[in-house]
């Protein structure tokens, strides 16, 4: 799964990252597309960061 989907940034407090994929499994994988669930965060009812990550601050991170 995309760990930080487009559109998702409320929910994980980071910006889209498509490149940040994280293996879930066969079993959750297909409860999350049965659900229409499009984060670990939703899937296990798990706070967010505490603000989203801008463009700026993903740029010093990843020098």
């Amino acid at each position: 799964m995309v760990r930080y989907p487009l559109g998702q940034e409320k929910v994980t407090g980071y910006i889209y990252e498509p490149w940040h994929l994280r293996y879930v499994g066969s079993r959750l994988a297909g409860y999350l597309k049965s659900s229409h669930t499009k984060t670990l965060e939703q899937a296990f009812h798990l706070p967010g960061a505490h603000a989203p990550v801008t463009k700026a601050e993903s740029n010093l991170l990843h020098r």
